[in-house]
């Protein structure tokens, strides 16, 4: 069942539009999942202005299909701090990502969910929840201890004898290894 086909979606659920379209290109218009029931819980995907925001409020409408859930494009504190749980998605540089968040408005309320309910990082989302990352020093959210630190790739090469991409989009195995 794929969410983007309302026709395919069971009865109760159907699509509206969360915002006006006047200010947004047809494309960018975010997707709302609300469930005729009453007693649904909310899922909150932070528009920060840094996110891959239309990917990820998908791939939550498309796992949330059939529950009471309803999922919100949250553009305010208020709609995360009201939301039940709350992904934080991420894409571009950290410190232009938790710069936007701090300036957004948004900072206050996802440290708020963080100590109150479920958070799921998204992304650079993810790498935001740890305390800091090299990535031109930046501090992060501190909820998770640790860093993000640059691949060390010099000298390295796949099995195949090709070198590593950076970013890594695909799958590969991880081994946890202890860092001092």
């Amino acid at each position: 069942m794929r969410a983007r086909l309302v026709r395919s979606l069971p009865p109760k659920v159907r699509f509206e539009h969360a915002c006006s379209t006047a200010a947004l290109e047809p494309s960018r218009v975010p997707l709302v999942l609300r469930c005729k029931r009453t007693g649904m819980r909310t899922l909150a995907v932070v528009d920060y202005g840094m996110g891959n925001l239309r990917s990820v409020t998908q791939a939550m409408v498309h796992v949330a299909a059939g529950a009471d859930v309803k999922v919100v494009w949250a553009r305010t504190a208020k709609e995360v701090m009201d939301a039940e749980r709350v992904v934080l998605p991420g894409q571009g540089g950290m410190r232009d990502c938790m710069r936007e968040l701090r300036e957004s408005g948004m900072l206050d309320a996802v440290l708020h969910a963080a100590a109150h309910k479920p958070l799921l990082g998204v992304c650079v989302g993810m790498q935001m929840l740890l305390e800091h990352s090299e990535e031109l020093d930046t501090p992060c959210l501190g909820l998770i201890p640790g860093k993000v630190v640059k691949f060390d790739l010099v000298g390295q090469t796949q099995a195949d004898g090709s070198r590593y991409k950076v970013p890594q989009m695909g799958w590969n195995r991880v081994y946890q290894t202890q860092h001092e």
